[in-house]
C-alpha cells in the first residue's frame, strides 16, 4: 500500500481547504508536514491547519510510512483530551474507518462470516480459530445468523431439575453414572445435600466391613486400599471391632529399655527407621536419641561431629583431610565444627614451614611469617603460589 502517495494527496487537498477552516473559527490544530523528529522545521511552508480528525489521520499515515516513534504520536493524540471535539473513542474509530476506505482495505462481509462460521461446531471454537470474522459478526449483529447451524449452548441446570433427576436414583454413584451433567451441576452449586436427602447415608453393612477388614494386616493398608469402607466403619462405630485382629503400628507404652534394644539390633539410622520407625520417634521424644544411636555408622547425609573428628585425626592437615574426605570437611565447615575440630586435632595451619630466602629465617606457619614482617597473609600465599613477584620485599619458599 502506497501510504506516501495517500499522505501527499491528503495534504494537497487540505492545503486548498485551509483558508476556509481558519475563517470558520472551528477547532483546529497545527500540523508539521515533515515531522520535526524527521528534520522538519517550523516554517510556514511546513505547517498546515487541520481538524482533529484530519490531524490524527495525517499522523496515522506517517506512522504507516516511517513506523518507530511516529506510532507514539498517534497513541498520545488518541489518549490526550481536547476541548471542543467529539468523544475520542468515536473519533479514533472514525479515523480508522477512513484510513481503511482511503487505503482500499476491504471490510469483512456477512458472506465471509457465514463461510468461516460453517467450519466450526461451537462459538468458542470459531472465536479462537478465526477471531476477525467472529468479532465482525458480533459487532454487526450477524452472530445469531452465523451460528444457526451450531449446537445449542450447554444447558444450565436448575435446582428443581437436579432434584428431579436425583429422585430417580438411590445412590450417588448411580446418579453420577446415569446423568453426569446434573450430578456435577448439583456438586458445583452446593445442592448435593438437598438432592441426596432421600439416599441412604451408608451403603455398607457391618458384615461387609468385617469381611473386607480381614483382608488387611493393619489399619494403614485398609485406609489406603479401601477408604470408603474404612470411613463407613468409623462413622457407624464398627471400627474397633473391625480392626481388632490388625497389628498395632504405633505404640504409646514404650519404655527406654525397649527403645535401646530396638536400636541395638540395627547398625545405622536408615536400617532402624525402616525396621522400627515408631522406636525412632520414641527415642527422639524421650531425649535418648543420641544414646541409642551412638553405635551407628554414619551414612551419607547423616554425618555427625564425632565422625568428622575421627576423619580429621587420620590426616596431618586440613588440605589432606579435604582431599581424602571432602564431604566430612564440608559438613564440619557448614555446621561450625571446623575450628573446634582443628583445635582438638592440633592442626597448625597447613603444617608447612615457611623459609625467608633473604634472611634465612624459618617460620612454623604462613601466619607466623606474615605477622613477623607485617605482611598480608593473602599476599604471601599468592607469592608462594606463583601469582605475585614479591611479598613484603622478601623472597619466600616452603622449607
Amino acid at each position: 500500500m502506497d501510504y506516501q502517495r495517500i499522505y501527499n494527496e491528503f495534504i494537497a487537498d487540505r492545503r486548498g481547504k485551509e483558508a476556509n477552516l481558519i475563517a470558520s473559527g472551528e477547532y483546529k490544530e497545527r500540523h508539521h508536514i515533515v515531522p520535526r523528529s524527521l528534520g522538519g522545521t517550523d516554517d510556514a511552508s511546513n505547517m498546515i491547519a487541520l481538524t482533529f480528525k484530519d490531524h490524527l489521520f495525517a499522523h496515522l499515515c506517517l506512522a504507516k510510512i516511517h513506523g518507530g516513534s511516529q506510532w507514539y504520536s498517534v497513541q498520545m493524540m488518541a489518549q490526550t483530551k481536547r476541548s471542543g471535539i467529539p468523544n475520542h473513542t468515536q473519533t479514533t474509530k472514525a479515523v480508522r474507518l477512513k484510513t481503511m476506505a482511503v487505503a482500499n482495505i476491504p471490510r469483512i462481509t456477512l458472506d465471509e462470516c457465514l463461510i468461516e462460521a460453517r467450519k466450526f461446531n461451537r462459538r468458542h471454537e470459531w472465536g479462537l480459530g478465526h477471531k476477525s470474522t467472529y468479532e465482525a459478526a458480533r459487532k454487526n449483529g450477524w452472530l445469531e445468523q452465523c451460528v444457526d447451524h451450531m449446537g445449542l449452548p450447554p444447558k444450565k441446570w436448575t435446582l428443581e431439575e437436579c432434584l428431579a433427576e436425583s429422585q430417580k436414583h438411590e445412590k450417588r454413584s448411580e446418579w453420577a453414572e446415569a446423568c453426569q451433567k446434573s450430578f456435577w451441576a448439583a456438586y458445583k452449586n452446593g445442592w448435593m445435600d438437598q438432592c441426596c436427602v432421600h439416599m441412604a447415608l451408608n451403603y455398607y453393612t457391618k458384615g461387609d466391613c468385617l469381611g473386607v477388614a480381614l483382608r488387611f494386616k493393619n489399619k494403614l493398608d485398609w485406609r489406603e486400599h479401601n477408604p470408603s469402607m474404612y470411613r463407613a466403619a468409623q462413622r457407624e462405630g464398627w471400627f474397633d471391632e473391625c480392626t481388632a485382629h490388625m497389628d498395632v503400628l504405633v505404640r504409646n507404652n514404650w519404655t527406654n529399655e525397649e527403645v535401646m534394644v530396638s536400636a541395638a539390633a540395627c547398625t545405622n539410622l536408615k536400617q532402624w527407621m525402616e525396621k522400627d520407625c515408631a522406636a525412632v520417634m520414641q527415642a527422639r521424644a524421650r531425649g535418648i536419641y543420641s544414646e541409642a544411636t551412638a553405635h551407628f555408622k554414619p551414612l551419607r547425609g547423616f554425618i555427625n561431629f564425632d565422625y568428622c573428628l575421627s576423619e580429621a585425626k587420620k590426616h596431618k592437615n586440613t588440605t589432606a583431610w579435604g582431599k581424602s574426605s571432602p564431604s566430612t570437611l564440608r559438613t564440619a565447615h557448614k555446621r561450625g565444627w571446623l575450628k573446634e575440630i582443628v583445635k582438638l586435632v592440633g592442626y597448625s595451619g597447613n603444617n608447612k614451614q615457611i623459609l625467608n630466602r633473604d634472611t634465612g629465617e624459618v617460620f612454623p606457619s604462613l601466619k607466623a611469617a606474615a605477622e613477623k614482617y607485617n605482611i598480608n597473609s593473602a599476599s604471601l600465599s599468592n607469592y608462594l603460589a606463583g601469582r605475585r613477584k614479591t611479598a613484603g620485599g622478601f623472597r619466600w619458599a616452603y622449607a
